[in-house]
């Protein structure tokens, strides 16, 4: 009997200290998403062995199961001032009134998820080593101008064309984000880094993923220094003043460096290589110096690519250009070595138009530049296919690199390169090789765009099975300013289709209805709208299934 009285009682003792419900809802100031507030339980009374910790969903809203005692509560949240409640009494289930935390400055070391919303960066930031952190879609850090942004372990700040993770000055600018040797692959997609006063991104000893991307500098764009191979495609890098440099890669650097699908904008070098191995593919590169300069030991590969430049290829190391527009502005040479008795290893011009210099070669021997025959087109060219007329462009000083009807670069390309595969599309997502003169032979263009392409692959030639969520690149693409954006459903769904600009600010809101599983076209009119890149964005019962970029030209 004693023994069964023993039993009760332990059991009556374990309901009694497990039985309590703590809950209630905590906020954050000038946010909207309060998820990620910690919530600390401390038991003081009768002991301090009890401990916990829970954390609020997005409406703010936690709950624990606790022994009873009396405890000290902690609200808490990096960038947030922390609240504290002492010696609160837990003796029933309780509803706690609510708490707001107030805005603070991030600074020091951080980790773990930042969730959406806005944060001030009152001084450096800090992943540290063996530390990461994940910058959710909906971000936007303010720096102030001598904080840093620093990751010595992993970042992974991957935004979305709807949602994408802004890093910006609270002044005029901030000093830019650096990685330093991490032993991770870092990512950054969709986001936008503005107005750095120095570098923009430095990544040393460290690997990069960046895409989808815009960074604004006042001096450098960014640096490689003994870094690892780096990715960086879909991106736009523009100078707010003259000078620096567009991309530099060091002599420490030797790497593998993938460079596709860039625009890069008013660098005195916008792309200088002391070392590594470095691909541009489907770039537009414009400069008032040089756009591309190669040094020993450095080796480079340029694949359809538009330059623009004072000196456009600077060769002083092993160096191969194809399918390629160099376009100078009238002084300067295109391609060549800046030393006629001094250089490295050797260059290689295939199918591309050298025009617009005081001299289109320089130090390149006596066959690079020579008319000597004549290309598929019937234009005069050299024994590699190299020709010298002025491009066509559409509107070149308003920087449009497109090509116009007629233009020598159409159909001039080569389509089988050794070692190299061609991309499927061009730098804004067109269909690559194609009957650009319609003379039923579809050879690819040079340069970076493709001459009146099409969507790169139609749905309608599978309309009768649709076996994935499919958006299609808008067509035209550039256009001016009515197109029309195809997509398909594998099932009924809540569809919104919507437009944004390269911050992420809501332009347009084209679809938010209910469809039927098939094929469904919208169009998009940006009549009000000023030229530039923009986003669109489909999701389907509330998740994301693509976004691609489009080009408005007015």
């Amino acid at each position: 009997m004693k023994s069964l009285l023993s039993v009760l009682l332990f059991a009556g003792l374990c309901i009694n200290l497990f039985a309590l419900t703590v809950d209630g809802y905590a906020y954050l100031e000038d946010q909207t998403n309060y998820r990620g507030i910690n919530v600390i339980l401390q038991r003081v009374v009768p002991d301090s062995l009890a401990l916990y910790r829970v954390s609020t969903d997005s409406t703010g809203y936690y709950v624990a199961e606790i022994e009873s005692g009396y405890y000290d509560v902690e609200y808490a949240k990096n960038g947030f001032s922390s609240v504290k409640l002492e010696d609160v009494p837990f003796y029933s289930n309780q509803t706690l009134a609510d708490q707001t935390l107030s805005a603070r400055g991030l600074e020091g070391y951080i980790k773990g998820i930042l969730t959406e919303g806005e944060y001030n960066v009152s001084n450096t930031l800090t992943v540290p080593e063996g530390d990461s952190l994940i910058i959710e879609p909906g971000v936007t850090l303010n720096f102030n101008t001598d904080a840093a942004f620093i990751i010595n372990g992993y970042l992974k700040a991957e935004g979305t064309g709807a949602d994408s993770i802004i890093f910006r000055p609270i002044n005029d600018d901030w000093t830019g984000i650096r990685f330093q040797q991490s032993s991770h692959i870092s990512t950054i997609k969709y986001g936008s880094i503005i107005s750095i006063k120095e570098t923009g991104i430095i990544v040393e000893e460290s690997s990069l993923s960046l895409s989808n991307s815009s960074i604004t500098t006042k001096k450098k764009g960014i640096f490689f220094w003994a870094s690892g191979d780096c990715d960086i495609s879909n991106c736009e890098i523009t100078a707010m003043n003259t000078g620096g440099e567009g991309i530099y890669i060091s002599p420490e650097s030797a790497s593998v460096f993938a460079l596709k699908n860039l625009y890069i904008k008013g660098f005195s070098y916008s792309v200088l290589a002391m070392a590594g191995q470095t691909t541009l593919e489907n770039c537009v590169v414009i400069s008032n110096s040089y756009a591309l300069t190669v040094e020993n030991p450095a080796l480079m590969s340029v694949f359809n690519s538009t330059i623009k430049s004072d000196i456009g290829v600077q060769a002083n190391s092993n160096t191969k250009v194809y399918n390629s527009i160099i376009q100078g502005l009238n002084n300067g040479y295109g391609v060549g070595f800046s030393r006629a008795s001094v250089h490295f290893g050797t260059l290689e011009v295939f199918n591309t138009n050298v025009f617009g210099f005081e001299t289109n070669y320089e130090n390149c021997g006596p066959y690079l530049g020579v008319i000597v025959t004549t290309n598929a087109n019937g234009d005069p060219c050299d024994g590699y296919f190299n020709t010298s007329m002025d491009p066509m462009f559409l509107d070149e000083w308003n920087g449009d690199f497109m090509l116009t009807e007629g233009s020598p670069c159409i159909d001039a390309g080569t389509n089988t390169i050794s070692g190299y595969t061609l991309p499927l599309t061009d730098i804004i997502g067109n269909k690559r090789i194609w009957d650009g003169d319609e003379n039923s032979t579809a050879i690819v263009d040079i340069g970076a765009y493709e001459y009146g392409s099409s969507i790169p692959v139609s749905i309608e030639e599978n309309s009768s099975e649709i076996s994935d969520f499919t958006i299609c690149q808008n067509y035209p693409n550039p256009f001016n300013p009515v197109t029309t954006i195809s997509y398909a459903l594998t099932q009924a769904g809540l569809v919104e289709l919507n437009v944004y600009n390269l911050n992420g600010q809501l332009v347009q809101s084209l679809v938010n209805s209910r469809l039927d599983k098939g094929i469904h076209k919208a169009e998009f009119n940006a009549g009000d709208l000023t030229s530039g890149m923009y986003i669109y964005n489909l999701k389907v019962d509330n998740k994301v299934v693509s976004s691609k970029k489009m080009m408005l030209l007015k």
